[in-house]
């Protein structure tokens, strides 16, 4: 997921002019929320393996972001990120680099799927649109994502890797605000006590 989540300055190669419209109508629709709120359902389907399936949220304003996962946490307010692993009770901070878009499987990246340079998109159905790479050596293969309602909100996105695995992120509840009901984008110690705290950014 998750970084402006939106941004269309650049085309996609062999971009299908429907599909295009169709994602634009998306970010002029969240562009003018200013805040975002999901919670999703994430899901990974390895190929000889029981498939995992964990409960997520995701709130995002400007570059700031906040993404919730059973097991970590990421917080950023566009200059730090906070990494929160929940199992081992430690927390890392780095300085904030958007990630990187070949990494297509983290949760940020499936939910910006859209705006991925690596892929090219053509209109697959009624509000369904599919990804297909730019090249033909990249590892994710196929990606298509579900949209719903006249808003065109997005309900469902899925990717299919090259080693068989699929990645799946569902959406149970979008909500839009003009501000956060609270700061989201900063890490509150407190609500972590015991944990080790180890400072790695640079700037």
């Amino acid at each position: 997921m998750l970084f402006p989540i939106l941004a269309f300055s650049q085309e996609v190669p062999d971009a299908d002019p429907a599909a295009r419209s169709l994602l634009q109508q998306i970010e002029a629709g969240l562009d003018e929320q200013g805040f975002i709120h999901y919670a999703f359902d994430l899901g990974i389907y390895p190929p000889e393996s029981d498939s995992i399936v964990q409960e997520g949220e995701y709130w995002q304003q400007g570059t700031s972001y906040h993404l919730a996962l059973e097991d970590i946490n990421f917080i950023s307010n566009g200059v730090s990120l906070w990494v929160v692993d929940k199992a081992s009770e430690e927390i890392q901070i780095h300085d904030y680099e958007d990630p990187d878009p070949s990494e297509v499987a983290h949760p940020q990246n499936l939910l910006k799927i859209y705006q991925n340079p690596n892929f090219r998109y053509r209109l697959a159905g009624d509000q369904m649109i599919e990804f297909l790479p730019v090249e033909k050596d990249f590892e994710y293969f196929r990606a298509v994502m579900h949209l719903s309602g006249s808003a065109l909100e997005i309900s469902k996105i899925r990717v299919w890797s090259k080693d068989g695995y699929q990645y799946e992120v569902r959406m149970s509840k979008s909500e839009y605000k003009q501000t956060p009901s609270n700061d989201e984008f900063t890490l509150n110690e407190a609500n972590y006590p015991g944990y080790h705290i180890e400072d790695l950014r640079i700037n």
